[in-house]
């Protein structure tokens, strides 16, 4: 796994992960540094189907894989 990746993926829990709902962890980059160690022990693959996340980005990036639209944004594959 890059260190590039990492500092993406804590950069994008950090921006969108964090809400008063996750109020737990403190702050923004306390979450960020638990979601990457996370992706780490699940060696960045899927915690369901354990599917390699950058294969899913590359499907999603590709529109062969499409996300969920909810109130807030967008979620994962479906």
């Amino acid at each position: 796994m890059s260190e590039e990746c990492k500092k993406e993926e804590y950069v994008r829990a950090r921006n969108n992960l964090y809400n008063k709902k996750r109020g737990e962890f403190g702050n923004k980059d306390h979450l960020a540094k638990w979601f990457v160690s996370q992706l780490e022990k699940q060696h960045f693959s899927c915690y369901y189907c354990e599917t390699s996340i950058f294969l899913i980005i590359e499907l999603i990036s590709n529109g062969l894989l499409k996300t969920r639209k909810t109130g807030y944004g967008e979620r994962g594959p479906f």
